[in-house]
């Protein structure tokens, strides 16, 4: 089995360093060096790029921690639920940008 460094699983998943520290407590590292450098393996890195997606739709930590640790989550829901959100998020986005435009 083939594990990653901190910089390859980066560039796989589009992470940064920091961001791959914030979510340590939804996937850990799979092992370490002797040198205690974090390493990840094709299962991890899989659900660090389900944790960037889900973040990239703006999904809540927790939510995302819950749909990787609960085998009888409601996926599904909770994209729904998110793409809800999103749609609120977009109509005030489209206020706030009716009310810059005004303003010039």
């Amino acid at each position: 089995m083939k594990l990653y460094k901190v910089k390859e699983v980066c560039e796989m998943t589009g992470l940064t360093r920091k961001q791959l520290h914030d979510y340590q407590n939804i996937v850990n590292p799979s092992s370490f060096e002797k040198s205690g450098y974090k390493l990840y393996d094709e299962t991890a890195v899989e659900r660090l790029i389900l944790v960037a997606n889900y973040r990239k739709i703006l999904m809540p930590l927790k939510t995302i921690k819950d749909i990787l640790n609960e085998k009888e989550y409601d996926v599904i829901g909770a994209i729904t639920m998110q793409i809800e959100a999103l749609a609120v998020r977009k109509e005030e986005l489209g206020i706030m940008i009716e009310l810059a435009e005004s303003l010039i």
